[in-house]
Formats: structure tokens, C-alpha cells, sequence
């Protein structure tokens, strides 16, 4: 599975984290699963691309592809943090679904 991430402001953004929360039947989030920044080496830097040109997009595989069968998947909502190029402090810019 690709993710396709998009960036519609007019300068380039670094993927910083990609998080998955889990919902259940109740609609509570069961559990969440990230990529971050966080880590040596950090687990986003598995991702071949990060850098998001401006009015632009690139495809990114998907690092959520497989989930234990026990578990329930009734709603998963991807969510994928932007930092600007001249920051180090992520920048939370678009959600993705």
C-alpha cells in the first residue's frame, strides 16, 4: 500500500512523523502505531523520500501495511506531521485520512 502526500503550501516540507491511532466498535482509539524523528536511527528515516516539494506530492510506502489478525480494525486514521525545511520543531500542517 502507497500513501499519497501532498503539499499545497509554496515551500518544502520534511515528513517528521507518520502515526496511525486504531479505533475500535466504540470508536475509542485501541492503540497507535508511529514513525518518528525520535531514535538511532530514527525510525522515519526508513522512508526512501521525506522531503515534500512545494505545490507538489510524493508517494511513500506504507509503513502500517499488516496488523495482527486478533485485532479489530474497525477505523484506521493516518495523520502526517510536516516540519519546514529551516525548522527543527515539528509543525503540525495537514491531517490525512
Amino acid at each position: 500500500m502507497i500513501l499519497l502526500i501532498h503539499n499545497n503550501s509554496s515551500e518544502p516540507l520534511r515528513i517528521n512523523k507518520i502515526q496511525v491511532p486504531v479505533y475500535d466498535a466504540a470508536g475509542a482509539i485501541a492503540f497507535r502505531r508511529y514513525l518518528d524523528e525520535k531514535g538511532r536511527p530514527s525510525g522515519v528515516s526508513t522512508l526512501s523520500e521525506r522531503v515534500v516539494p512545494p505545490s507538489s506530492a510524493i508517494s511513500v510506502f506504507n509503513p502500517f501495511y499488516s496488523f495482527n489478525p486478533e485485532i479489530s480494525l474497525v477505523r484506521l486514521h493516518y495523520e502526517v506531521l510536516f516540519e519546514k525545511m529551516t525548522e527543527q520543531e515539528p509543525n503540525l500542517l495537514h491531517f490525512f485520512s
